[in-house]
């Protein structure tokens, strides 16, 4: 059965007054955090994937759109 992910914690913090980081942890609708997902910046096109406990932190400024991609999900 395929897992639909839940993104539990969606965090902003400003680096300066252009850009910023967005963090967060991504988990499957059991809290189960979900290593290994490809999140990508669709304006920047940057990329980086969660670790081992779900966790992520990418630049994006306000109006970026956010991308998560995993095989199976």
């Amino acid at each position: 059965m395929r897992r639909i992910c839940v993104l539990l914690f969606l965090m902003f913090c400003f680096s300066n007054l252009f850009s910023q980081n967005v963090s967060g942890v991504i988990t499957d609708e059991d809290h189960n955090p979900i290593p290994a997902v490809l999140v990508i910046n669709i304006i920047t096109n940057q990329k980086t994937t969660t670790n081992l406990k779900g966790e992520f932190t990418i630049d994006a400024s306000v109006n970026n759109e956010l991308r998560f991609v995993r095989k199976g999900f």
